[in-house]
């Protein structure tokens, strides 16, 4: 959804857009009363029409004459949810009446999150999002009514090497924009393809995601949206015969950043005869290079025409442009100190009026309190900085540690006392030492198979670990493994309640759907799981399932089961009852 506002309103999301992309439900974030390039063409009574991720429905309620809208949040699904956009494209393309056609596919995304852009799925699905691709040119270059449309194919979002997104890594800022059109050809506007990157994740250049908005205006024949801070993307200057038609384009980009300056900073004026000392004898602050990037501009307006004026006004409204878009970028981020000072306040006032019950816990608690007192700062400070945040999980990793060596010393020093007692014999006092080292030995070695299980947070995400390296090479431990679980769990089902055989078959049967809908599931969701594994033939006779109908299985059990447990329970309460009334 932040992403979505960028492109769609040209403004520079907040962090409240973030939460509120969370929550599935909110409706207080829709941008239907928002100025976008949307809003503008509905203003024009022109049609919309949006296949795809259905968070464009929930930002733009009521905004597009026809629709069909996919949850991007089931990520297992890498197929039904582009299948829908692309069933939609040939009869879309065959019609004349809409303005503009959004297709937002969901498929290469979830299968980022699910496996990460190295996944055995990304290459067939960036396959078919090329032959997508062709098949929509295709058409705007063979239908006559497709002859002036612009095609923009872009990403909202990149991935990390672990597949995930929100971060500042270059990988997950760097989305894809192409903009094609056979107008475009027409004009001479070709660049080479493919060309040989001098970036990983850069090709031709870098632009802001907010310069699609008023690209898109200005292409369109639009106003730009109100609240935008993009700045059109000068390569499609061409697209104008005469360079005071460019100059009109890019004045009326700049005045609608200046009226935001202006709204944002009315101390500043931006009148050339009263900046005209502070320029002379130059700028110290950002606002005061754009005050002298706008003096620039105007003076070079009021110029007698000749043909270099055209492109000398250009340079400097691109100046004054990116000046203002950086002035106005950072402003998103200039919070309200005094309100953030008392949150922090009273959130102090509060661990202090908890600190005298908290002491008399921890008191009694003695080193494992003062243990926990430290794990609690500790964790406190680590909120302060971004990069602790990211690799959290190295602060629970070092804890567990730590709380491992006090019980261990705590442990040794109770042993300590046994050792030393008279009433324990020498063989005994040989076995306690042996399971102790082979307690610290055992320890040790869980602990570091733990930390290897799965990588997480941003550095080590991609790295090899157990769970996705070791298992996808070795299935059949995996299923074994998976089979102890399985067993573990229906043994103390048996141990936690009384094991008449009534009470075995219904715990059995409940503990075996579980596993062949873990293994269905697995089989659907993650099928390189299962392709060498001894469990193969199994799920390919039971996938023919539905996975709902066993879903439904399972908690059918599940309830049978507890649905025993009370009735048995029941009885043995009653008939506890009237043994106590007899006595």
């Amino acid at each position: 959804m932040p992403r979505l506002k960028a492109i769609t309103t040209g403004s520079v999301p907040s962090f409240l857009d973030v939460i509120l992309n969370i929550a599935e439900s909110d409706t207080t974030s829709t941008l239907a009363y928002q100025d976008t390039w949307l809003a503008q063409l509905k203003a024009r009574d022109d049609k919309l029409v949006m296949y795809g991720d259905d968070t464009w429905l929930k930002l733009f309620p009521g905004m597009f004459d026809r629709a069909d809208g996919t949850t991007s949040f089931f990520v297992s699904d890498f197929t039904e949810v582009d299948n829908n956009v692309t069933r939609h494209i040939p009869e879309e393309l065959q019609h004349s009446d809409w303005s503009a056609l959004i297709m937002h596919y969901l498929g290469l995304d979830h299968i980022g999150h699910k496996a990460g852009p190295k996944s055995p799925y990304m290459m067939s699905k960036q396959q078919e999002m090329d032959s997508i691709v062709s098949q929509v040119y295709s058409a705007i270059e063979q239908e006559e009514h497709l002859q002036s449309t612009l095609f923009v194919l872009c990403g909202d979002h990149g991935m990390n090497d672990a597949g995930n997104h929100g971060g500042s890594s270059t990988g997950e800022t760097s989305a894809a924009l192409l903009f094609v059109s056979p107008k475009f050809k027409a004009r001479g506007v070709q660049k080479e393809s493919p060309v040989e990157a001098f970036n990983e994740l850069q090709y031709y250049r870098t632009i802001e995601q907010t310069d699609i908005t008023p690209t898109l205006a200005g292409l369109l024949g639009l106003p730009i949206p109100l609240n935008s801070l993009g700045v059109f993307i000068p390569e499609f200057l061409v697209m104008w015969d005469h360079g005071f038609e460019r100059v009109h384009i890019l004045l009326e980009n700049a005045k609608q950043l200046l009226r935001t300056i202006k709204a944002t900073f009315p101390s500043y004026t931006f009148e050339s005869s009263a900046i005209r000392s502070t320029c002379e004898s130059g700028p110290s602050t950002d606002m005061e290079e754009a005050q002298c990037a706008w003096s620039q501009v105007h003076e070079l307006l009021h110029e007698s025409h000749t043909d270099e004026i055209p492109s000398l006004i250009q340079a400097a409204l691109l100046r004054f442009l990116r000046i203002s878009q950086s002035v106005m970028s950072s402003t998103a981020g200039n919070y309200d100190l005094q309100r953030l000072y008392l949150g922090i306040f009273a959130a102090g006032v509060a661990a202090l009026l908890s600190f005298p019950a908290t002491y008399r816990l921890l008191a009694s608690s003695h080193y494992s309190g003062s243990f926990l007192l430290f794990s609690i700062f500790g964790y406190s400070a680590m909120m302060f900085a971004s990069s602790y945040v990211e690799e959290e999980q190295q602060f629970w990793y070092w804890i567990f540690t730590g709380w491992i060596f006090y019980l261990h010393i705590k442990s040794n020093g109770y042993q300590g006392k046994c050792l030393t007692s008279d009433h324990m014999l020498k063989e005994d006092r040989q076995l306690l030492s042996l399971f102790s080292a082979a307690g610290t030995i055992g320890l040790g070695i869980t602990y570091r198979i733990l930390r290897r299980w799965n990588q997480t947070g941003q550095k080590l995400a991609a790295e090899p670990d157990i769970a996705r390296t070791f298992f996808s090479a070795h299935q059949d431990t995996l299923w074994f493994l998976v089979i102890l679980t399985y067993a573990n769990t229906y043994k103390h089902l048996l141990i936690s309640s009384p094991s008449p055989l009534v009470w075995r078959l219904v715990s059995l049967f409940a503990t075996l759907v579980a596993f062949i809908f873990k293994l269905t599931f697995v089989a659907s969701d993650s099928p390189e799981l299962l392709g060498e594994s001894f469990l193969g033939p199994l799920a390919d006779t039971v996938g023919h399932v539905s996975l709902v109908l066993q879903a439904r299985v399972v908690f059918c059990g599940v309830a049978l089961m507890v649905l025993y447990a009370m009735v048995t329970r029941s009885g043995i309460l009653r008939v506890s009852d009237k043994h106590k009334g007899k006595s």
